[in-house]
């Protein structure tokens, strides 16, 4: 943008001194004046060409400008070596707008069960619903990713895989977010398909740490 206007300036600049200086002469306008205008419009050109060697500088300071992009970040990824499950889990955490300068305030959970694929489309539906559409108070995310599904979401699977997985969210995860951030004990769940057994099985069993 800048490259460009600079090279109108300057192309209009010239079209004027040149129509000028045609007009001059086709007039037979006195040798003084043609003369002091002549050294006029010398050094307009001049400053003209001094504008047109900046081009390149403009240019590349265009493009520097264009590449210094700032990342989109909704979140991080956090690995947790688990004992209950005997194994390296990764969880996804998003934090509320407010976090940072809010530093005194604290935040509702929501534990998201296939965070593989629910992490990206929870972040932004909390953060419309938290703010533009103001209906839900901020969360804090925590989108928990997979790596037995079938396990995980089955009582009777390889020795009661759902109930191993229900006791590393309660013991490990939700012990290490409420001893990282500032949590207000208030908690939801969700999740979809078979994981959504998991979630109303916590509904019946651990009332007392689930609160939706």
């Amino acid at each position: 943008m800048l490259a460009a206007a600079i090279c109108t300036l300057a192309i209009f600049i010239l079209t004027i001194c040149i129509v000028t200086m045609f007009t001059l002469t086709k007039f037979n306008v006195t040798k003084l004046n043609v003369t002091a205008v002549r050294v006029a419009m010398f050094t307009v050109t001049r400053i003209c060409c001094f504008f047109l060697l900046l081009l390149p500088i403009a240019a590349v300071n265009a493009k520097e400008a264009i590449n210094q992009s700032t990342p989109i970040t909704i979140g991080q990824a956090v690995t947790l070596y688990s004992s209950e499950v005997d194994e390296t889990r990764r969880r996804l955490m998003s934090l509320p707008k407010s976090y940072q300068r809010a530093n005194k305030r604290s935040y509702p959970v929501l534990y998201a069960l296939d965070g593989d694929v629910h992490f990206s489309h929870s972040t932004g539906t909390v953060s419309w619903l938290s703010g533009f559409a103001d209906k839900i108070p901020e969360l804090l995310i925590v989108a928990i990713k997979n790596t037995d599904r079938d396990r995980d979401l089955s009582r009777a699977y390889n020795g009661g895989g759902s109930d191993k997985f229900l006791k590393f969210i309660k013991t490990e995860v939700i012990t290490a977010v409420d001893n990282t951030y500032r949590t207000n004990n208030v908690q939801a769940r969700s999740g979809h398909l078979g994981l959504a057994f998991v979630v109303l099985d916590t509904v019946l069993h651990d009332v007392d740490i689930l609160h939706g």
